[in-house]
């Protein structure tokens, strides 16, 4: 079986160059960090959540050295550091940043010679603690920027059917968007597991809140949102909505959704048409006894 992979020397030389700077970047183990809030609440498990995708974000400034090491890169990346630590230090505001290329290919393409896809998608994303800052009661704006780009022919979500003829497309949630950035999310949240309950309400996502894992994602296994959730289920995409969270106990919660039926991600929807997408879920930690058991 041959693979063939059609990359540009330029993009190849790009891509290798960023790859060994990730390699070469390196994070000190630090002390718990001011930015670090005590209490997280646990809406979805979803690591694309932007709570999540926050969080790891500001995990990864404990991570040991790197493989290699580079004098300048290590200070730039200490700068970094300082200056998101003063940020918040000076307007309680976290910022992230993450970036995150797919590249597919086919052995075969019976149905034409397109053979390869390539896209990327950048999150920018934060938060500004304003109510009852490090406590149980905590509340905060959410926002998330997003950007997604498609290079060559097609991009990875038309290379399965239009290549082999399937019926369901790959990594569809590396769509190229058109415009390129766009405001995915933006909403007040408050409340944490302590408090025994939380709650959103803004430009809400329902597929990234609703049937989640913390280990089976689509845009981390490079699938679709249909082959790692529940394609039965006609989730609504990202729009004005409120969603809440009832903490049982420690190992149950109950969670309710009501958001725009006919939201749509490119603009702010039309909530007044009084059609509503409705959804009552719930979680329960079965294994590992332990509080990082997944829902």
């Amino acid at each position: 079986m041959m693979y063939r992979l059609h990359i540009s020397f330029l993009f190849s030389g790009l891509l290798w160059s960023f790859l060994f700077c990730v390699m070469t970047l390196s994070v000190r183990a630090q002390e718990k960090s001011p930015r670090d809030s005590i209490y997280f609440s646990t809406m979805s498990d979803n690591p694309e959540d932007p709570e999540n995708l926050l969080m790891t974000i500001d995990q990864r400034r404990s991570q040991k050295n790197a493989l290699f090491e580079i004098t300048g890169l290590v200070k730039a990346n200490e700068s970094i550091d300082k200056g998101k630590d003063d940020l918040y230090n000076a307007t309680h505001l976290k910022l992230g940043f993450a970036l995150t290329h797919v590249f597919q290919w086919l052995s075969e393409a019976p149905l034409n010679d397109i053979t390869w896809a390539t896209a990327s998608t950048m999150d920018f994303l934060g938060t500004w603690e304003l109510v009852d800052r490090g406590g149980p009661k905590q509340g905060q704006l959410y926002f998330l920027v997003q950007g997604r780009w498609g290079y060559g022919t097609i991009g990875p979500e038309l290379l399965g059917t239009h290549g082999v003829g399937s019926m369901v497309g790959t990594a569809n949630t590396f769509s190229e968007y058109s415009p390129a950035l766009l405001l995915r999310n933006f909403y007040w949240q408050q409340g944490s597991k302590e408090a025994g309950w939380t709650y959103r309400i803004g430009k809400i996502s329902a597929d990234a809140t609703l049937s989640t894992s913390s280990h089976i994602a689509s845009p981390l296994t490079f699938l679709t949102t249909g082959g790692t959730g529940p394609f039965a289920n006609a989730l609504t995409d990202s729009g004005l909505g409120i969603t809440a969270v009832w903490y049982i106990n420690d190992r149950l919660k109950l969670l309710g959704l009501v958001s725009d039926a006919n939201a749509n991600r490119y603009n702010w929807g039309d909530i007044t048409a009084g059609d509503f997408y409705k959804a009552l879920e719930f979680s329960a930690k079965i294994a590992p006894k332990t509080e990082k058991a997944g829902y």
